[in-house]
């Protein structure tokens, strides 16, 4: 056999060699469901499955701020039920996405989600929402075992890095979040933690 003819040969092996190698690495990569048709429920417990680990960093980013906005077809008594929700396989999404590297961005289009369904609902209700709040991170119930909100201390120190994420809009609710939250506290004679 030629030199020429042994190259040709070699090269041929060698190729059909790697498009089989991507053949089955593109058949075996994990995929995730397709946000268009699948439920919010399901595309967030996608989250804490290990096919969602083993896709690439960019993409289980990208996944999780796809989902986060997916979060807007919740209302906002509906969000605050996935936040209470205490249960193993949301403790593993809360894990998955902290492993992801994305878990600044993946807050902070939470945050814009979450503020967005809040000034959604009707004064009196906010309000509701609002005097709930204090009631919780009175009795403690809100941070730790309860469902799991941040402390007033956890709140001031993590404001910081989430903000610097969000547009100016979100940066305004978040500020109007706050003062409603200081009334509310004030008008139940409780006082106010930062």
């Amino acid at each position: 056999m030629s030199k020429a003819k042994r190259a040709t040969v070699s090269i041929s092996i060698i190729t059909s060699l790697l498009i089989g190698g991507l053949a089955l690495w593109w058949a075996t990569y994990p995929r995730h469901p397709d946000l268009a048709t699948t439920p919010v429920d399901q595309a967030v417990a996608f989250v804490g499955t290990n096919d969602f680990n083993q896709m690439s960093a960019s993409q289980r980013r990208q996944y999780c701020l796809d989902v986060a906005e997916k979060l807007r077809e919740r209302t906002f008594p509906e969000l605050l039920a996935m936040v209470a929700a205490r249960n193993g396989s949301m403790k593993q999404v809360a894990d998955n996405v902290d492993k992801s590297g994305a878990r600044d961005d993946v807050e902070a289009a939470m945050l814009r989600v979450v503020l967005d369904k809040f000034y959604d609902e009707p004064p009196t209700k906010r309000a509701i929402y609002l005097w709930g709040l204090v009631r919780m991170q009175q009795s403690g119930a809100a941070g730790g075992e309860g469902i799991g909100l941040p402390s007033a201390k956890q709140l001031q120190s993590d404001m910081t890095r989430v903000l610097v994420r969000q547009p100016p809009q979100t940066v305004a609710k978040m500020g109007q979040f706050i003062q409603d939250l200081q009334t509310q506290r004030r008008g139940m004679g409780v006082p106010d933690p930062y």
